[in-house]
């Protein structure tokens, strides 16, 4: 939970995943940190949770960056039986 958050107002978020390491930040504020080597490269999005009656989501984003950090695949990488990558190495 974030403290004082204003939905109303834009606001930076930025997600960090290093090693197995996922890190989230809103406004420069670390708010949760986790670990997860399941897959070793991916796809990045953005989702936003249904809100109201009619179950619509209206979020609105900016200036997205994705950067590389030069992660490689944790040592024993196993892919998940039956899950393939959309865009092999």
């Amino acid at each position: 939970m974030v403290h004082g958050f204003n939905p109303c107002v834009w606001h930076s978020l930025k997600l960090r995943f290093e090693g197995d390491t996922i890190t989230g930040y809103v406004d420069g504020v670390k708010v949760v940190s986790t670990e997860d080597g399941q897959y070793g490269n991916g796809m990045a999005g953005l989702m936003a949770p249904m809100l109201g009656e009619k179950n619509i989501a209206t979020p609105y984003f900016d200036n997205l960056i994705i950067k590389p950090l030069g992660r490689t695949r944790p040592n024993g990488f196993k892919p998940v039986p039956g899950v393939r990558p959309l865009y092999p190495r």
